[in-house]
């Protein structure tokens, strides 16, 4: 057969592309020829290794196969999920004026209490002092309204003045003191409105964009936010159960605080996040029959957004010892989930349960027993009594 192949080979060297493609317009049918021969050559020689192969191994199936594996497992729910922030702080400017100086960068990282947007606080510092100068004056005023009610109290008493003199100088310094009461409080009123001027960040978290510069004004108790701020960890991770699942939910959750795991919804092998369900929803939607769950998870990195599409996984528990085998294993047909497993030399149909896979490993409920080989790749002509040699079992 190699032959052949060799004086095909040579015979198209020694004359030559161009005048091959001169046959072939004299003659189409010889390119289906020539692609014919090709095609059968190569089956030949696929066959021959083939054959070959088979012979090496007495005519059986190469075949990999792995042993039942027995390993703790977690039995969990998946369900796609939304990350949003634990708190969430709209920054509303609680006095009107113009932005005198901006002191944080878009989407910037800041602490609470750091100043964030400086108003322009020229406007209440006069109002502040006027405050205190009424103040100081009302509290002189004061001052010679009880030294006038203290003279007429000691006057009265010798009969130098009437009782109504006496009683209208204090009354005139219980005025005037109820005045000064006031103007403290106007002054502490004035230092608060000063205060606003410095507006600050009530939480830790991040920024988000925003769109005023130095020099616009701004209005106070407006109905849009200046800025957002998000905690960014922990997150929430919002996610949706069906309702005939609540109950196992509470089972487990009465003997430990469940596991919560986050992925990418890209990728299921690395998670972005873990922490712990935090909230059952008091109420099933009755539109969708699915119960609300959050779960907290720490974000030390900052992985997660708010916003962010996730798949969400809930660990209900640890089954130990569960039958395990890779997914690729688990065959289907009419009957229901098979496997093929080798009893002396042969591949053997047992029929199983699956209880769930995870990954690219599978649970088994029902139908192995933990010491049988389960064969990984499925030949086509694999047939139950086909004698099989085990090429490889990877560790």
């Amino acid at each position: 057969m190699n032959n052949k192949l060799q004086k095909i080979f040579i015979w198209y060297q020694k004359n030559g592309h161009a005048r091959y493609v001169n046959i072939v317009h004299q003659y189409p049918v010889l390119k289906y020829v020539t692609w014919f021969l090709l095609a059968f050559f190569l089956y030949k020689g696929i066959s021959s290794l083939y054959s070959h192969y088979h012979a090496k191994n007495g005519n059986k199936l190469v075949v990999q196969a792995v042993n039942v594996e027995k390993k703790a497992m977690p039995v969990l729910i998946k369900a796609p999920g939304t990350i949003s922030a634990i708190h969430t702080v709209s920054i509303i400017p609680q006095v009107t004026g113009t932005i005198k100086e901006i002191a944080i960068d878009r989407g910037a990282n800041v602490s609470k209490g750091q100043l964030l947007f400086q108003i322009d606080p020229a406007p209440f510092l006069e109002t502040l002092r006027q405050a205190k100068a009424t103040l100081m004056r009302d509290e002189s005023t004061l001052i010679q309204n009880q030294a006038d009610a203290k003279r007429y109290a000691d006057l009265v008493k010798k009969e130098y003045v009437t009782r109504q003199q006496a009683e209208q100088a204090a009354t005139i310094a219980t005025a005037q003191m109820a005045l000064v009461e006031a103007d403290k409080a106007q002054v502490e009123q004035a230092e608060i409105q000063l205060e606003y001027t410095r507006i600050r960040a009530p939480i830790s978290g991040r920024t988000g964009d925003f769109s005023i510069n130095i020099g616009d004004l701004v209005v106070a108790n407006s109905d849009k936010p200046i800025l957002v701020i998000n905690t960014a960890n922990p997150v929430w991770v919002t996610f949706s159960l069906n309702q005939s699942q609540l109950t196992s939910v509470r089972h487990y959750q009465q003997n430990n605080a469940l596991t919560v795991h986050v992925y990418s919804d890209a990728d299921d092998n690395t998670p972005l996040g873990s922490g712990e369900l935090s909230l059952i929803d008091n109420v099933i939607n009755s539109q969708s029959g699915t119960v609300l769950m959050k779960g907290k998870i720490e974000n030390p990195d900052n992985i997660l957004w708010p916003g962010m599409m996730v798949n969400a996984e809930l660990v209900l528990t640890i089954e130990h010892d569960a039958l395990v085998i890779p997914g690729n294993a688990i065959q289907f047909d009419q009957s229901g989930h098979f496997v093929y497993c080798i009893e002396q030399g042969k591949a053997i149909v047992k029929r199983v349960v699956v209880s769930r896979q995870i990954k690219d490993l599978a649970v088994i409920q029902q139908g192995l027993i933990g010491d049988e080989k389960v064969i990984t790749t499925i030949a086509p002509d694999l047939r139950e009594g086909s004698p099989v040699y085990v090429e490889h079992v990877p560790s």
